[in-house]
C-alpha cells in the first residue's frame, strides 16, 4: 500500500509543479502579447504621422521690402516642397510659408519663416 500512496503523492506533486509552470508560461505569453500589441500601435501611430507629413506640402512666398525695410506688395510664390516642414529663410526679402492640404485643397495662413 505504501508504494501506491507514494506513487499518488508523486503524481500530485508533479501535477502541481506542472500547473505552476503552465501558469507562469501563460502569464509570460500574455505579457509579451500585450507588449507586442502596444509596440504595433506605437509604430502604426508613428507611420501615420510620418505619412501625414508627406501628404501635405509647404509653399514658400517672398515679399519685397521698401527702402525703409518694411514689406510692401503682395507676397509672390517662390517654391513648393512636397512635405509639411517649417522652413528657415535666408535672404533680404521677407520669407513667408503656408501648408497646403490636398484633401481640402486649402493653404493655411501665411507664417513668417524663421531666420
Amino acid at each position: 500500500m505504501k508504494p501506491v500512496l507514494g506513487f499518488l503523492a508523486g503524481c500530485i506533486l508533479t501535477a502541481m509543479v506542472f500547473f505552476l509552470y503552465i501558469s507562469d508560461l501563460k502569464s509570460r505569453f500574455g505579457n509579451s502579447a500585450n507588449h507586442g500589441q502596444f509596440e504595433l500601435k506605437r509604430v502604426t501611430e508613428q507611420r501615420d504621422a510620418c505619412q501625414a507629413k508627406f501628404n501635405r506640402s509647404t509653399v514658400r512666398y517672398i515679399q519685397k521690402k521698401n527702402i525703409f525695410g518694411t514689406p510692401f506688395g503682395e507676397p509672390e510664390k517662390a517654391w513648393v516642397v512636397p512635405a509639411d516642414v517649417d522652413p528657415k529663410y535666408i535672404g533680404s526679402e521677407v520669407g513667408l510659408f503656408t501648408h497646403y492640404d490636398p484633401s481640402n485643397q486649402m493653404e493655411t495662413v501665411k507664417f513668417q519663416a524663421k531666420r
